[in-house]
This record gives structure tokens, sequence and C-alpha cells, in this order.
């Protein structure tokens, strides 16, 4: 999942997301992915004071709670089906506006979720996608449809 310069826009960055058709018969992605981006941000149960190490000062990484991350769904209005014939594969992209870039300079910074819950239509359980290099400035994310990428 490298992460990519989106030209025309500064700051922006784009992962690629590809999925792939397992199943022995062909299937039909329209639309947008949902996305749910899940936990991440590192949390001091206790501040630890020098010279006194135990499991309390030990951070926990939170890896079940919903994140505040606004969605926006990028690409044209009504998106083209993407037909995929058993092992065929197609991608979307998440965009972002990196918490690096000189335009997000003073904004809020979001630290990387531990987890995105991927949801194709159709399906009855997400594709669950992890690490995720994501620091979005603002907290802002664009999604892209299936068959397009940022």
């Amino acid at each position: 999942m490298p992460r990519k310069a989106v030209l025309g826009n500064p700051g922006d960055v784009a992962m690629d997301v590809r999925l792939r058709n397992r199943s022995g018969i062909r299937c039909v992605l329209d639309g947008w992915p949902g996305v749910v981006f899940i936990g991440g941000e590192e949390e001091l149960t206790r501040k630890c004071v020098p010279g006194y190490p135990g499991p309390q000062c030990v951070g926990r990484l939170d890896t079940t709670t919903r994140r505040p991350l606004s969605v926006t769904r990028y690409g044209p209005g009504h998106p083209t089906a993407v037909r995929l014939a058993p092992g065929q594969s197609t991608s979307f992209s998440l965009v972002w506006k990196s918490a690096t870039a000189t335009v997000c300079n003073g904004a809020d910074f979001y630290h990387p979720p531990y987890a995105a819950d991927i949801w194709v239509p159709g399906d009855s359980a997400p594709l669950v996608l992890t690490p995720l290099p994501i620091s979005p400035c603002h907290g802002k994310i664009g999604i892209t449809p299936f068959g397009v990428t940022g």
C-alpha cells in the first residue's frame, strides 16, 4: 500500500487499495466502498515517574473505537460499475492532506488509525486493512469509487 502524491492538490497524498475477486463467480462492484476507521491513538494509562517503570506506564493501543474521521466521496457522480471475473482485481484510493504538508500548518493533526474496515456492497463482513499509514490534516479523508484511483 504505497502512498503517492496526488497531482494538482498541494499536500494531498493517496493510498491505493486493491481488491481481488477470490470467489469462483463473477462479481460487480458499483459505487464507493464504505470505510470506518478504527482505533490507533495511543493512550497512557498513567503518567510515569522516572525510575518507576511498571505495566501501568505502558501505552495502550486502541484497536476497537471508531475514529471520528470525515470521509468524502471523490470522483464521478455516477461511477461505472466494475465487473470482475474470478481472480481479477480493481482498486480504489484513500486520499488525504498530509499532516506534514505546509498547507496543514497549525491544523488539527490526527494520529494514524489502527485499521480501516472496508465495506464492499453485498458482503456481510468488512475487509480489515491494517496497518494504516494515514495522518490526515483536519481529520478529513477522501475515497474514490471502485475502479478509480487518486
